[in-house]
């Protein structure tokens, strides 16, 4: 049996060949001309060495180069090795070196920081970049000129040489005229730009497209291949470098440009490459030369992702084509319905499991369309989602609240959106509310999974009943278990350990096999995750096992105090840590931005550049400020903010559950989709309450 996702795209893009795939900056481009690019790129990293096997680093956005990268890695059975684009050189350096990368496949604005990290990887063989040489080296050092950089641009320019293209190639630039002027106001709490510093504002707003895409190919270019040619120039393709063909009058015939690579690049051939003769629109019959996507194995390594690493070194979960394959399948079938007309919006990054599979496979299989937004700004998203007419968007809890709070100003007509998918976090009761009341005709799903599970392995369903607090049930082809200490299942809402088995989970961590080991009970993955499930088989989140926090030998559990504070009106983010105390084992520490308002206390109290600290003693409240440790100026109002915060937690709350100290910020650390890093929180407290 085989299976290779790049053969599902191409099996979707010649069902839906006319049909628009991807919609980035007012530029739409189908399928067909998609599955035309995917072909050219294919053919160039073929040329370059990668072959079935190979690892290839993609440092890239979402733009429309990521996807035509992706698809064309795996056309080849070679492994595609997804990068966050905000990682330094040097964490870039390590994930190039322990996946083995034989590339690094760069976005322009990305390539200083890329080739720096190829340049520690003495087994790297360069870096590959998107646009040309004349525009990439206006922003390369002198230094690294001379490095081993290939503009895709440039290497496609020669290719045309040995292919002659089906349709005349287009030089597209989309990208800032295209652009409606948004005038968003900036979003502190929220920066989600995937971009590192120095990259030009214009550029963070929208990425451009340079000439990779083949505007104008139709249906039967397509189907005949990208290397469609007269049976003059593509007869005997196949013909060994050495070797002559003759023609019709016995004389040897000159060896084509086209017939050299091919000899030189037995590869395609070795592949499946295949003859095709298939009538044109006009009833003639045409020859044509279409090489096939390898055949890959099922349990063959797709992507490695790199998990986050809270603690130590990042590790690579290697998911399979049929990991990625089924959960795609079900998202597809059983939550989104996604099918031609459909829109999806694309503000999850791709490099992330959750964008990856929701939004770009799980679309493009079925033949819906992506409207790709780069960066993440609350108003531009929604204006996007209005002129498109966007049916589904997933998205983090924290995306989900602003969005809500942002349309609450604008008041847009949202009656095309049909469904939230909110994942990669929890999605706390007030918010929840808050979503439901500014969007109240789009469905609220949630779902639930790890890198490691391909992501989803519970999820909620328009078909099942609504179940607020719930991240559904199992998903087809997976079993989802409670686990208690010693490794028996628990009973019905007894807390325990969240573990999963089934088509979704990793074949194992990328040359840990010790970390592999430890992931798994009897076949069980581990998530890490503490939950439980009740007599219907509905999951509930409860929080991560290492997160809980044990104060005088009682169990509390971050995401329950959470619940609360997010419940506080003017509470815009919260979170729950829990930090060493001589005494009673663990204090509880939360955290919170405050919701701004045009006038009132909240205003000025939420501006101040340094975050403030309540303590709270059994007797007394007394403020201080983090660094350095001294009483603050502030208004009236604000310590009244404060003493109302608390009484509010001690209403809601047992006594060992209230936060021993609640620290306001200007804004939470967040990762790339925007989940709140608590480890970061920590390395805060650490850094200013102890020595």
């Amino acid at each position: 049996m085989s299976l290779n996702l790049a053969l599902d795209f191409h099996i979707a893009a010649e069902k839906y060949c006319d049909l628009p795939a991807i919609i980035y900056n007012g530029l739409e481009i189908t399928y067909g001309e998609l599955a035309n690019s995917v072909r050219y790129w294919t053919i160039l990293l073929s040329r370059m060495g990668v072959s079935r096997g190979d690892n290839v680093c993609m440092v890239m956005p979402n733009v429309p180069e990521f996807t035509i990268a992706y698809f064309a890695i795996l056309h080849l059975g070679a492994v595609v090795v997804p990068c966050n684009t905000l990682l330094t050189s040097h964490e870039l350096a390590y994930q190039i070196s322990h996946s083995d990368s034989r590339y690094v496949l760069a976005h322009q604005n990305c390539l200083l920081q890329c080739v720096q990290a190829a340049r520690e990887v003495e087994a790297c063989a360069g870096v590959i970049v998107n646009g040309s040489k004349e525009d990439g080296l206006k922003h390369l050092p002198e230094e690294y000129r001379k490095d081993k950089i290939y503009w895709v641009d440039d290497e496609l320019s020669r290719l045309q040489e040995a292919f002659p293209f089906s349709t005349e190639t287009v030089t597209v630039v989309a990208r800032h005229e295209n652009v409606p002027e948004y005038h968003s106001e900036p979003y502190d709490d929220l920066d989600q730009a995937p971009w590192p510093t120095g990259t030009s504002p214009e550029d963070m707003l929208c990425p451009p497209i340079s000439s990779t895409i083949p505007i104008g190919a139709r249906s039967q270019e397509y189907i005949t291949g990208v290397l469609l040619g007269t049976p003059e120039t593509s007869s005997s393709i196949l013909t060994p470098l050495g070797s002559s063909a003759e023609d019709e009058t016995g004389a040897a015939a000159e060896v084509t440009p086209l017939q050299k690579f091919a000899a030189q690049n037995p590869h395609f051939a070795e592949s499946g490459s295949v003859w095709e003769s298939i009538p044109s629109p006009g009833g003639n019959t045409q020859t044509s030369w279409s090489p096939a996507p390898v055949a890959s194995n099922p349990d063959d390594t797709a992507v490695i992702l790199y998990t986050s690493g809270t603690t130590g070194f990042p590790k690579g979960a290697q998911l399979t084509h049929f990991n990625l394959y089924s959960n795609a399948q079900y998202i597809r079938e059983f939550m989104t319905g996604y099918r031609p007309g459909k829109k999806t919006l694309a503000i999850l990054p791709f490099y992330h499991s959750f964008g990856q599979t929701s939004v770009q496979n799980a679309a493009l299989f079925s033949g819906a369309t992506i409207v790709m937004v780069p960066r993440f700004e609350p108003r531009r998203v929604l204006q996007t989602i209005a002129e498109q007419k966007v049916n589904v968007v997933a998205a983090v809890p924290t995306m989900l609240i602003h969005l809500a709070r942002m349309q609450q100003k604008l008041n847009l007509d949202m009656s095309c959106l049909e469904q939230f998918i909110s994942g990669g976090a929890t999605l706390s009761m007030g918010p929840r509310e808050e979503v439901r009341r500014q969007f109240p005709a789009t469905l609220l799903l949630e779902g639930y999974g790890l890198s490691e599970t391909s992501p989803i392995s519970t999820a909620t369903t328009p078909a099942m009943p609504p179940r607020p607090g719930s991240i559904g049930k199992e998903i087809a082809g997976t079993q989802v278990r409670i686990m208690r200490a010693d490794h028996s299942f628990a009973n019905p809402r007894e807390i325990g350990e969240i573990v999963i088995r089934g088509h979704n989970v990793m074949k194992g961590y990328h040359k840990n096999q010790l970390a592999t080991e430890s992931a798994f009970v009897d076949s069980w993955f581990l998530s890490g995750d503490l939950g439980y499930c009740d007599e219907e088989g509905f999951f509930y989140l409860v929080d991560r096992k290492k997160d809980i926090i044990i104060r005088a030998g009682m169990n509390i559990y971050p995401r329950e105090v959470e619940e609360v504070l997010y419940a506080y009106p003017q509470a815009a983010m919260a979170a729950v840590v829990g930090i060493p105390h001589p005494v009673h084992g663990e204090d509880v520490i939360a955290f919170l931005t405050l919701k701004t308002t045009e006038t009132g206390s909240n205003s000025e109290f939420a501006k101040q550049k340094k975050p403030f600290v309540h303590t709270q003693d059994e007797n007394s409240v007394n403020f201080e400020l983090l660094k350095p440790k001294e009483k603050p100026i502030q208004a009236l109002e604000a310590e009244e903010e404060i003493n109302a915060l608390h009484k509010y937690c001690r209403s809601r709350l047992a006594a060992y559950k209230c936060p021993q100290r609640i620290i306001i910020l200007n804004e939470m650390p967040k990762g790339p989709t925007g989940k709140i890093l608590k480890r970061e929180l920590i390395a805060m407290l650490k850094e200013n309450f102890f020595d």
